[in-house]
């Protein structure tokens, strides 16, 4: 059948058998395949319908955009900043509930959890409240967690709500905002986003 099926020439019995095997697919894990699109467009709405089956209201995240300075120094408009940050992988706003899967878009642990982990969003959770269960945080500073102090996170991450995402690898991390920037020719940042770290659907 597969041979047939490869030269586009099956028969209604072959056709038939493989509708037989058509069933839900249950994965255990709750992490189903990645689904690829060739536009970004196909790619959100594929992301609403599976947020829309997911129930709970979850929280959205709002990025954070600021513009730079191009090679000649000069400050970018806020049109400019806008089609500079249409490049990134980065979601202006992401809306995560639990359940959500996503994919890591930034290495954090080499070999571990690098760009395209995926996971499942299993919560919400401060930082104070992920430092007391020894849950590692995803700072632009590596991750932290277990003896990690108070004072070494930025004061805006202590009250406000995260994503703590299972991964695949069996770790369990809180993700945090962190910037993501579109560089000049120099070098220099000529657009910043600051989105939750780092993470976009799957």
């Amino acid at each position: 059948m597969l041979n047939a099926m490869r030269f586009g020439k099956l028969d209604k019995a072959s056709v038939q058998a493989f509708f037989s095997l058509s069933r839900p697919v249950v994965y255990e894990d709750g992490i189903g395949p990645t689904q690829l699109y060739p536009i970004r467009s196909e790619v959100d709405s594929a992301n609403q319908r599976k947020l829309a089956s997911l129930s709970g209201d979850g929280i959205k995240y709002p990025a954070t955009d600021s513009p730079g300075r191009d090679s000649n120094d000069n400050l970018v408009s806020l049109e400019q900043m806008g089609r500079l940050l249409e490049r990134l992988v980065a979601q202006r706003v992401i809306h995560l509930k639990v359940g959500a899967q996503v994919m890591l878009i930034k290495n954090m642990v080499q070999g571990q959890l690098v760009n395209g982990s995926v996971g499942q969003v299993i919560r919400f959770s401060t930082s104070e409240e992920a430092m007391q269960t020894a849950t590692p945080i995803a700072t632009e500073e590596g991750l932290k967690g277990g003896p990690s102090t108070k004072s070494e996170l930025p004061v805006n991450y202590d009250n406000s709500q995260w994503p703590v995402v299972r991964f695949t690898c069996g770790k369990e991390i809180l993700c945090v905002p962190t910037d993501f920037t579109v560089d000049n020719a120099d070098g220099g940042v000529e657009a910043r986003r600051r989105q939750v770290s780092p993470l976009t659907f799957a």
